[in-house]
């Protein structure tokens, strides 16, 4: 447990004693007593919720690891199949591909777009969770990376087919 929740928690408790007794000494009625309850409670989740965060793909553990050709092909051959394998909340996935294309827009934000080997058509699209600039010049085109990214399905613009990662980040 971070110290962050266990923060937010010695907080809630404090809230609620502190309603608790307030209704206690100066009210006395029951149903006063359930209504500060029901706030403290909703202050109490609303305090949880502010602080514990997002999970950070980029950085975390994969869940599942696969390569290029592998994930393009299960969504290739059934959508369905591959979206209950693949989109999962908080699931993280690894993929291992080739690098075909660094796109940089205006804002910094970084699109990774990674090919396979073995399946010419066969794309993986990643954005990056982090906003770095000088990350294209540190990657060379045609080389083999790990990103880790959550995956969110299949995106078919008629052009291409494009497998999609959000929230990634380069593992190698």
């Amino acid at each position: 447990m971070s110290a962050t929740f266990i923060s937010a928690v010695i907080a809630s408790m404090v809230i609620f004693l502190i309603g608790l007794l307030v209704t206690v000494f100066y009210f006395k009625k029951s149903k006063y007593l359930l209504i500060l309850a029901l706030f403290v409670a909703y202050g109490s989740y609303a305090l949880y919720s502010v602080t514990k965060g997002n999970k950070d793909f980029a950085h975390s553990e994969a869940n599942i690891t696969t390569t290029v050709d592998a994930i393009y092909s299960d969504f290739d051959a059934d959508e369905a199949l591959a979206s209950s394998k693949f989109v999962i909340k908080d699931m993280v996935v690894q993929v291992k591909g080739l690098l075909k294309e660094v796109v940089v827009e205006a804002d910094s934000t970084t699109t990774l777009v990674l090919e396979g080997s073995s399946v010419p058509e066969a794309t993986v699209s990643i954005a990056l969770e982090s906003k770095n600039p000088n990350l294209a010049s540190s990657l060379a085109i045609g080389s083999e990376i790990t990103v880790n990214g959550q995956c969110t399905g299949i995106l078919d613009d008629f052009i291409s087919k494009k497998v999609q990662l959000i929230r990634g980040g380069v593992v190698n």
